[in-house]
């Protein structure tokens, strides 16, 4: 496909905040977009292999495929919870001060 230089550009800066938005992601809130990455790289495999192995695109099961990357994507964009968000209001624990 022959994309104009505006077009090229465009989808270049496009690439450039998803990367960024799953960098920030990542670094925020890794252990669910591990957990995501591994659903979508089982979800692929899932896929792959079959193929792979030749058999027919009609005996892959689509739909646990399908469930398997709607569910990392949910993951990768969920965002970690932690104690504190849980309980909500509780008081945070005072350092205890030495007489």
């Amino acid at each position: 496909m022959n994309f104009s230089i505006k077009a090229q550009a465009e989808m270049n800066f496009i690439f450039k905040v998803i990367a960024a938005h799953i960098v920030a992601a990542v670094q925020e809130n890794w252990k669910t977009t591990l957990a995501g990455i591994i659903v979508a790289i089982i979800g692929v495999l899932q896929a792959s292999i079959p193929l792979i192995e030749g058999h027919p695109i009609d005996q892959i099961d689509w739909a646990s495929i399908g469930t398997k990357l709607v569910t990392a994507i949910g993951l990768v964009l969920a965002k970690d919870i932690t104690i504190m968000d849980v309980v909500k209001g509780a008081p945070r624990a005072e350092p205890v001060k030495k007489p």
